[in-house]
């Protein structure tokens, strides 16, 4: 039976009813359309898998026929369910704020003093938003579940065929690492003993070998609605799938208390610049506006040729997920060091900040600093459009946060036709990936094309008190072994050693001298008028007093020594310069229908690219996203420097900003450079020639953090990723048909 048309009446009135009952979710990036859609050039949402998350379970198959069985049992919520869900929370919202909105009418009409303003109450619109009196509605029990394949289990599972992604089809994320960016040590479940990531080479790809014991074979994805209900789940999944899998690690993700709900732990509210997907979800205003086959594949925007997607991959999209480290407490300190910079990154200058009639506090200047390296202030308002304080009422109104392109119009001297940096720096995460407006240098449409839908939640505790104040002093402690250059910890221990071996020394030299006067004392007492006693009792009291002089500064020094001794070890223990913190972060999933296309276009093309955005016809530098970016990998395809022995003085010396700088013959002006800033030398070792970029840094100076640049120029880096995996998550008929596949013959 086909599905009723919209111009049925009843149809209509229930699709105008669910657009009323829609609304309630104002905070919401992505909300339903209404009625969906009946064009065949948009999925059909009760044959999408939901976006879910919560627990993140990574298995292997142990049996494929075993496997395929369960599957058949296994309830996988669709894109209907979660618009079904979203329903029914609005039905109940409704229903309270109903019987809020009926109780203020009644209150207003009772205190009414004549019919006139009774009148004038029965005809009033009340603002729910701006009641008290509404109670909370019932809660849905929440209860999602996706499920996605790497592509070795798709292959365990039978099914080798490609499904028109490359990458996916060739590699897996671990042999990605280097091209990603990815520098640091991966976590299980992601690695592999020993794991040295090879170049980024298609051709060596190892993703269909279903014979290695350690490549990932799928992920369960699970929202539940309380941390309690995981435990029912994790049963429940044991008793679907039995022994034919077996778990090789879980990943819980939870939102954060209030007030910190819906921000990540950086503490930038999370997920509100999320694309409205034609024909499936009401856009609002500035939303990026994608064609479905840019998140789901074999949909007008699918970047894949129809010819190369067979037709089991319809209906399906692409899943990347991260396990992304975050060093919250580095990021905090490094805002609040360059705070009171902020006239140095005020939009206009020095010379704007001076003007401008309501100078910034320190702590506004590091709020300031951390916005420009997003792109949004905390609170989830737009740099572009609250460039100088945050703006949390903007932030809240979903018909404004996201009403923007990064044009500026009305600043004499900024075109309004071109890209600028005026408000929001090039390098802000939010610009880096999503740039929106690179008018004339990049169509919309291809911009586009790269976006992804994301759906990452923070996992780890959150920051206390005492973790706070230990990072501060460890930190404290890093500086001085470095800037006193005492990092050896052996040496430091030696000069501890001997620093109390000579207290110990001078305590018997002093209990020496006070036993010698107390004796003499009692001499002195015995015969009050002996000349020779008195000479000797006042030497000696000359002398404990000269003993202790030396104890105390005795005790100085193995004070000092301590400090250095605990310095060195700290600082031992952290060869990064920055101490170490509590495991916390993001677990960082997208959807798309392209690696190629989104994710890693987001990431190597946008993100780790020095030269993107483009802003001019010639390549201008402008750095790396200060939050995903990071430098290249050393002897890595991507490091485009070589680093020697320097033998002889630089042939030549540029400094670069914004800006390269004409080079300076060495001899006139060699080794012009000064502790912070961002250098460049070329110079010759025999007849090679080599270069040198990065920070000059001067040990004397306070090394940890170098809070000397603008924001996104060279920044630390505050993120890092500890793993992942490249998914394909099947429509439900897909799954079906995965499960039904017949075993391959031996």
């Amino acid at each position: 039976m086909s599905k009723p048309t919209v111009t049925d009446d009843n149809i209509r009135r229930i699709n105008e009813e669910h657009k009323r009952l829609l609304k309630y979710l104002r905070s919401r990036a992505q909300i339903p359309r209404i009625p969906e859609s009946e064009d065949h050039d948009v999925p059909s949402l009760d044959n999408v898998q939901g976006d879910s998350y919560e627990r993140f379970v990574f298995f292997r198959i142990n049996g494929a026929a075993e496997f395929k069985k369960a599957l058949l049992n296994f309830k996988p919520t669709s894109a209907q369910d979660v618009k079904d869900t979203l329903l029914q929370i609005c039905r109940n919202k409704d229903k309270v704020i109903t019987a809020a909105k009926k109780k203020e009418r009644e209150r207003l009409i009772a205190e009414a003093k004549d019919e006139e303003q009774r009148e004038a109450a029965r005809e009033k619109v009340i603002d729910w938003t701006k009641l008290t009196n509404v109670e909370r509605h019932d809660r849905i029990p929440l209860s999602q579940r996706l499920i996605a394949f790497s592509r070795t289990g798709l292959s365990v599972l039978g099914q080798d065929g490609n499904t028109g992604d490359k990458r996916f089809d060739e590699r897996r994320m671990r042999e990605d690492r280097v091209y990603l960016g990815d520098q640091s040590a991966w976590h299980q479940p992601f690695s592999s003993p020993n794991d040295q990531p090879p170049e980024a080479d298609p051709s060596k790809g190892t993703a269909k070998e279903i014979t290695d014991p350690d490549a990932l074979h799928g992920v369960i994805v699970i929202a539940r609605d309380t941390e309690e209900s995981h435990d029912a789940t994790e049963k429940d999944l044991k008793a679907t799938f039995g022994t034919s899998l077996t778990i090789r690690q879980m990943l819980d993700g939870k939102v954060r208390p209030q007030p910190y709900k819906d921000h990540e732990h950086f503490g930038f509210k999370d997920g509100i610049s999320q694309p409205a997907i034609n024909k499936i979800e009401h856009p609002l205003p500035g939303q990026i506006h994608v064609d479905p086959g840019v998140i789901v594949m074999g949909y007008p925007g699918d970047p894949v040729p129809k010819s190369q997607r067979p037709l089991w991959c319809k209906d399906g999209t692409m899943m990347v997920f991260r396990k992304l480290e975050q060093s919250v407490l580095l990021f905090e300190q490094y805002c609040q060091d360059n705070g009171s910079r902020w006239r140095e990154f005020f939009p206009g200058g020095k010379d704007a900040a001076d003007r401008y009639e309501r100078p910034l506090s320190n702590k506004e200047g590091a709020e300031l600093f951390a916005a420009q390296m997003v792109g949004r202030w905390k609170s989830g308002a737009p740099l572009a459009l609250a460039p100088i304080r945050d703006d949390p009422i903007l932030a809240d109104d979903p018909k404004r946060n996201n009403d923007f392109d990064y044009s500026v119009t009305g600043v004499p001297g900024v075109s309004p036709n071109r890209p600028s940096n005026f408000y929001c720096p090039f390098t802000a995460h939010t610009r880096k990936t999503g740039p929106r407006n690179l008018d004339p240098y990049a169509s919309r449409k291809h911009l586009a094309s790269s976006t992804i839908v994301r759906a990452g939640i923070p996992y780890g505790e959150e920051v206390k008190p005492d973790e706070r104040k230990i990072w501060k002093k460890d930190l404290a402690d890093i500086k001085t072994a470095h800037v006193s250059g005492a990092t050896d910890v052996k040496n430091a221990e030696d000069e501890l050693q001997k620093a109390k071996v000579e207290q110990a020394q001078l305590v018997a030299k002093v209990d020496e001298a006070v036993k010698e006067v107390r004796r003499l004392q009692e001499l002195l007492e015995q015969d009050p008028k002996s000349d020779p006693v008195k000479a000797k009792l006042e030497a000696a009291l000359k002398e404990a007093g000269a003993a202790r002089v030396f104890l105390e500064k005795s005790n100085e020094q193995v004070t000092r020594a301590e400090k250095a001794a605990r310095a060195a070890r700290v600082a031992h223990a952290n060869p990064s310069r920055y101490p170490k913190e509590e495991e916390r972060g993001l677990l960082f999933v997208c959807y798309a229908s392209h690696l190629d296309s989104g994710f890693v276009r987001q990431t190597v093309e946008f993100g780790n690219n020095d030269f993107f955005p483009g802003t001019e016809f010639t390549p201008a530098f402008h750095g790396q996203d200060p939050i995903i970016g990071g430098p290249p990998a050393r002897k890595s395809t991507k490091e485009i420097r070589e680093v020697g022995n320097i033998s002889n003085i630089p042939t030549r010396f540029t400094g670069m900003g914004d800006t390269r700088v004409q080079a300076i013959p060495a001899e006139d002006v060699p080794f012009r450079a000064s502790h912070g800033d961002q250098v460049h030398f070329e110079f010759k070792v025999g007849d090679k020639s080599l270069e040198v970029s990065g920070l000059a840094q001067d040990p004397s100076k306070d090394l940890v953090p170098p809070a000397t640049l603008a924001p996104g120029a060279d920044n630390p880096y505050f993120v890092t990723s500890r793993g992942g995996e490249y998914f394909f998550v099947p429509s439900l008929q897909a799954l079906k048909d995965l499960a039904n596949l017949p075993e391959k013959a031996n």
